[in-house]
């Protein structure tokens, strides 16, 4: 596709109000903007809106660093920034590299970056990979794992969606992938996002910070002696962190929700298996915002709607819209989709939120969850997640902290 013949500065009316509010927000050294390159900031935009509910918190700022430095070195510049670039760039790799994975979709994206590498591919994607190349089983390996990338993580197949968007605005002979005012573009929509980022950190706790405080506040009671005269007001302070961290702060992936699930449940052993009402609601904020990340498909969640969908029939109904015999049915129908959620592993963190969803839909409908339900679950979730035993991990936290 090429540039309009038309530029922005001929547009009349209330189109261009809004467009010069765009042009006044562009860097320095872009003068004028195309449509085609305006909408390519927005398009970056978009893009990286999809990483945020997808990515841990860490890798999601990695990667907010390492898209800005990868657009910046791919696009049209005199040769003397290239060195300063490529050392930039290798900064932000470096960097995103040691960003620890805590899920499905860390890993795909460092796995693409890495194919990204091995094929000798444009640093900011698309992932292409040479025919002459072909023999070596490493690179027919890369091939078809690149491939797999595009289908497991949508954010892959969006970064290289605007990567040959914005590729094809660049004139042909130009050298480098993008044009000087489309690489700004996408370079100040991450920058963008960066500041953005910034101030979410500094104005809310983070998971590690609150995490941090309970498992203090909790070694504080583990160790407490029987006749600690303190003992009431450290009980108390450990349940305050328990509480603020279930209630008030967001689980960035799979692995804090069923941690918080796993709190919460211990929480209701004391008091007669109910589950707190403030606990529910944090942990059902919690999956619906990672229900929003695209995850692979499990059966879980379709089951989840369908066994809803019968409830809802029975107690929308009145007597003389339903039968009792109708009304049996559908709650058998809803009961035997129960099992089948509770007793399927589940093989993507789709699948667990379901099974989580369930958990904490039957707490809030006034029934007590099964705790085959919740076992079934927390294991699911750490099998996804590929962190092993949770209760482990704080326990050698706990011994961190003692020693």
């Amino acid at each position: 596709m090429g540039k309009p013949t038309v530029r922005i500065a001929f547009i009349a009316g209330d189109a261009a109000i809004a467009v010069d509010t765009a042009l006044a927000k562009l860097p320095a050294e872009v003068p004028e903007a195309t449509l085609d390159e305006l909408s390519i900031g927005e398009w970056a935009s978009s893009t990286i809106a999809e990483a945020k509910p997808v990515l841990s918190p860490g890798m999601y700022t990695a990667f907010l660093k390492w898209g800005r430095a990868a657009v910046a070195f791919e696009t049209d510049r005199d040769d003397g920034l290239s060195d300063g670039l490529c050392a930039a760039l290798m900064e932000a790799l470096g960097n995103l590299s040691a960003v620890p994975a805590h899920g499905l979709q860390d890993i795909l994206f460092k796995a693409w970056l890495l194919n990204l590498e091995i094929s000798d591919s444009h640093s900011f994607g698309p992932l292409r990979f040479r025919p002459e190349d072909s023999s070596y089983a490493l690179n027919r390996v890369a091939t078809g794992l690149g491939s797999d990338l595009t289908v497991l993580s949508p954010l892959i197949a969006a970064i290289e969606r605007l990567s040959r968007r914005a590729s094809s605005y660049s004139p042909p002979g130009l050298g480098f992938p993008f044009a000087r005012p489309v690489g700004a573009m996408i370079v100040g929509a991450f920058s963008a996002a960066a500041q953005r980022e910034n101030v979410d950190v500094e104005q809310g706790t983070s998971w590690d910070a609150a995490m941090g405080a309970y498992i203090a506040a909790d070694h504080l009671c583990n160790v407490m002696l029987p006749d600690d005269p303190q003992a009431d007001e450290k009980v108390d302070a450990c349940c305050e962190a328990m509480d603020y961290l279930i209630e008030k702060v967001r689980a960035p992936n799979l692995a804090a929700l069923s941690l918080k699930l796993d709190f919460a449940a211990g929480r209701a052993e004391c008091f007669e298996d109910v589950l707190f009402g403030d606990h529910a609601r944090g942990i059902v904020a919690d999956i619906r915002h990672l229900a929003n990340a695209p995850t692979p498909a499990d059966p879980h969640a379709s089951w989840l709607a369908d066994r809803n969908l019968a409830l809802l029939k029975v107690n929308r109904a009145t007597e003389a819209q339903l039968s009792e015999e109708l009304a049996s049915e559908q709650c058998s129908i809803a009961t035997a989709l129960e099992g089948d959620i509770a007793a399927t592993p589940a093989g993507s963190a789709s699948g667990v939120i379901a099974k989580l969803a369930l958990i904490v839909q039957t707490a809030l409908e006034g029934s007590s969850p099964d705790p085959d339900w919740c076992a079934s679950a927390l294991i699911d979730a750490r099998r996804v997640v590929g962190i092993g035993s949770l209760n482990a991990a704080a326990d050698a936290r706990h011994r961190e902290m003692a020693a």
